[in-house]
């Protein structure tokens, strides 16, 4: 028996089946932007379409021509599990693609160099002449972490000086965060530095920097320079370990609800709640009804573990807490000046003893408050 043809009957198929389709026709190289099809390669920015096989081409304007894109899956779906891979790019075309892909990783790279670096640091103006730099931590680190000098441990916080030596009434103060800036900002301009001087209410703004000289930035060089690579890597971890502790670096949301809580100090002594436990019911009474003057007061919690005897008062608006720090600051209570000072985040100690299952549910409502607003 003879072999069959082959060729004869691929021809007699193809004559039944008619024309064979028509190969999709690429777009006019001189009207690229009037064809629906065409689109901007994501890397190369090229003109590209893709044909009725779902193969990409890609258009180069030297040569005006169109060449496939190597593309595993394209490829895949138009010739199927067991063709080889037909389209074959020249070398000169793949390596034309890889050197303007390096050249926009290089831009991309220049533009995000270029790009305003983010403000870390406030200026704060009229400041008493007398502040020092511990006074300006205490109060400003309740907005975020302040950096460090990594060279010196010392906080950034520049307060600046006249020819003589002495305080302007202003100060540089650089965060960790940009987000502590805006934060600062918001609860510090126009306030007071210390609650109970009227005449200490300071402004706080984004700090501004002029380009720095080249001596400047040679001093800044080898400034760096000396700070050895270890050195270095080891402070900045100490910073990063700081911002994973939430009461040192509190978010805004819970910053906001902080600002509603003021904490008096002084209310009590641990000798005296030893001696009359109910006492601790009789100064919640007291402060209850003394700080019901400003606002309505949410909540009151006594530490009854902490000997500067803290006593935490929430209240339902801010307001209502700036005006209880005026009512409640310098103010004798027992025998004992009262400090009153909005929270800071930072949690006290309770006593067992003394904790009941009404006492103990309240808590763990004030500090899912503070931390969830819930």
């Amino acid at each position: 028996m003879s072999a069959p043809n082959h060729t004869a009957t691929a021809s007699a198929a193809s004559a039944a089946a008619g024309p064979p389709a028509p190969i999709t026709r690429p777009p006019d190289a001189n009207n690229l932007h009037l064809d629906p099809r065409v689109f901007l390669h994501a890397v190369t920015r090229r003109p590209c379409y893709r044909d009725d096989d779902d193969v990409e081409w890609e258009f180069l304007a030297e040569s005006r021509s169109w060449f496939p894109v190597v593309n595993e899956d394209a490829v895949q779906h138009a010739y199927g599990n067991d063709a080889e891979i037909a389209t074959v790019v020249p070398p000169s075309v793949k390596r034309k693609a890889q050197k303007e892909l390096v050249q926009g990783e290089k831009a991309e790279k220049r533009r995000k160099e270029s790009a305003p670096k983010p403000v870390t640091s406030i200026y704060v103006s009229q400041l008493p002449k007398d502040v020092t730099v511990d006074e300006l931590r205490t109060e400003f680190s309740k907005y975020g972490i302040i950096m460090e000098d990594l060279a010196t441990n010392l906080p950034k916080i520049k307060i600046y000086t006249d020819a003589n030596g002495d305080p302007k009434g202003d100060a540089l103060i650089t965060y960790f965060k940009e987000e502590s800036v805006q934060l600062a900002i918001e609860l510090m301009d126009e306030s007071r530095l210390r609650a109970d001087d009227p005449n200490s209410v300071v402004r706080v703004s984004k700090a501004q920097f002029r380009e720095k000289t080249e001596e400047e930035l040679a001093a800044a060089r080898t400034k760096k320079l000396a700070l050895d690579k270890k050195t270095k890597v080891r402070k900045m971890a100490k910073i990063d370990r700081k911002l994973d502790w939430n009461d040192d670096a509190p978010n805004e949301k819970k910053l906001a609800r902080l600002a509603k809580v003021v904490v008096l100090k002084h209310m009590f002594t641990l000798d005296e709640l030893a001696k009359d436990p109910a006492l601790m019911l009789d100064i919640k009474e007291d402060i209850r009804e003394e700080c019901e003057r400003v606002g309505e007061v949410t909540s009151i919690i006594l530490y009854d573990a902490e000997p500067e005897g803290i006593l935490v008062v929430r209240f339902k608006e801010e307001l209502s807490a700036q005006a209880c720090i005026k009512l409640m600051n310098g103010r004798f209570y027992a025998g004992q000046q009262v400090v009153a000072e909005i929270h800071d985040g930072r949690k006290y100690r309770r006593s067992k003893a003394n904790d009941t299952e009404e006492e103990r549910e309240r808590l763990e409502a004030y500090e899912k408050w503070l931390e969830e607003g819930k």
